[in-house]
């Protein structure tokens, strides 16, 4: 049995019969789910479709961007992700960024699909109530919505060039790895102009590599260590104290850059 959420407009008819939708594809997901427990407690967990897709994936499905889709997304997920071939695709659906898979499925199939993903060179998190696994730009999440029904949620980063024109020349990239996403230029200052952050995440780094890259900032005149280096740099018509210091989270190795405007 499939999980449908019609596309429909927001306001007059379509509104009514966005909420009728909602209200089939809820009664339905009370179907298709497998409830051992049938008390009031657990059919209230069920009342409403957003406790299964979670009401962002709801919005989205109102304004059109519903699970529509049965069987395996081919095409409209990156081709990198395997498919899911254990139990059974209810319904999918989303955006480029963000898609969303329901799978009739029980913890060893998707323990043995995580196994998949580490073997083809996925990094992969185990970790008992959400895992997750993330390979360059893509990341899954997983989570059992109930015993026998799986969410996996699917974000695609922008990937981006290095963004030369907009950053101070002090900031270069590293020779290894790859980029993940884009760089995130944030304006974090009281007042407009006076700090930023400047964030660049990569994959396929190592922390040798990483201090690799931090000796070639110090040969190119910032002071530091592997860890931290810091340097006055002309940026956007003025000077500013900035720092880079290294994280590592997920195997993603982090640079991340805070820059305050000298006075």
């Amino acid at each position: 049995m499939s999980v449908f959420l019609a596309g429909c407009g927001s306001t007059g008819k379509a509104a009514k019969d966005a909420k009728a939708a909602a209200k089939d594809a809820a009664e339905t997901v009370k179907k298709v789910v497998d409830i051992q427990d049938e008390g009031d407690e657990a059919m209230n967990a069920l009342e409403n479709i957003s406790d299964m897709i979670g009401e962002d994936a709801l919005g989205k499905a109102l304004d059109g961007g519903g699970l529509t889709v049965e069987g395996w997304p081919e095409g409209k997920i990156p081709a990198e992700i395997p498919e899911y071939r254990k139990g059974k695709v209810v319904n999918s659906g989303g955006y480029e960024e963000e898609y969303t898979i329901l799978v009739e499925t029980e913890e060893e199939e998707l323990k043995e699909y995580l196994d998949q993903l580490e073997d083809s060179g996925w990094y992969v998190d185990r970790d008992d109530r959400f895992p997750m696994a993330r390979e360059k730009n893509i990341s899954l999440n997983f989570q059992f919505n109930s015993k026998t029904l799986l969410q996996i949620s699917v974000y695609v980063q922008k990937q981006g060039p290095w963004p030369v024109d907009e950053l101070p020349s002090d900031i270069f990239p590293p020779d290894k790895g790859t980029l993940v996403g884009e760089v995130a230029i944030s304006d974090i200052g009281e007042r407009e102009g006076t700090a930023y952050n400047i964030a660049y995440g990569y994959e396929g780094l190592s922390i040798e590599d990483a201090g690799e890259y931090m000796q070639k900032l110090i040969d190119k005149g910032w002071q530091g260590d592997a860890y931290m280096v810091s340097k006055i740099v002309e940026w956007k018509d003025n000077r500013f104290e900035a720092s880079i210091e290294v994280m590592e989270y997920q195997e993603i190795i982090t640079f991340s850059s805070n820059l305050r405007r000298l006075q």
